[in-house]
């Protein structure tokens, strides 16, 4: 779900670009009527809110596709992985298979303060638990994402 991050910067523009053309409304209409009217207050009210409402509206959307996408799949969520790191490839092997990536094949690598994600596209990929990594093997990973390494300040979720 971090991954999601690329769509959300894009609602956020749109969102930014359509507020300012409402608030842009309500000043022009306010400006050609000679005096302020309940209508023209109204669109610089909702034209200057409308972006706070929907950025909200996204972020609840986001939490709760996040909330239902992790509790619709408990097998993985309860399940222990291994991951054995080779000089061109990673091996995450669990007991419902096991899954080889080759380091050229990742999309993305993203690390928060908690967590390092191998990412295989932008909503897929592999959870490496920072605390369980010794600083070889973060300092290894992040150097394999370096041209596409995000650091996010926090997970979305």
């Amino acid at each position: 779900m971090v991954c999601l991050a690329e769509s959300l910067e894009k609602a956020r523009k749109t969102y930014l670009v359509l507020s300012g053309l409402i608030l842009l409304a309500g000043i022009v209409m306010l400006a050609v009527s000679g005096g302020p009217n309940p209508l023209d207050i109204f669109f610089i009210l909702f034209g200057a809110s409308y972006y706070f409402l929907m950025m909200a509206r996204m972020r609840r959307r986001l939490r709760r596709v996040a909330h239902e996408a992790w509790e619709s799949d408990r097998t993985l969520r309860d399940s222990v992985r291994r991951y054995f790191f080779y000089e061109d490839h990673v091996t995450a092997v669990s007991k419902h298979g096991e899954l080889r990536l080759r380091y050229e094949d990742i999309y993305r690598v993203i690390a928060t303060e908690t967590n390092l994600y191998i990412m295989l596209g932008k909503a897929q990929g592999v959870n490496l638990v920072r605390a369980e990594c010794s600083p070889e093997l973060i300092a290894f990973v992040e150097r394999l994402g370096e041209p596409r390494l995000w650091r996010a300040a926090r997970c979305l979720w």
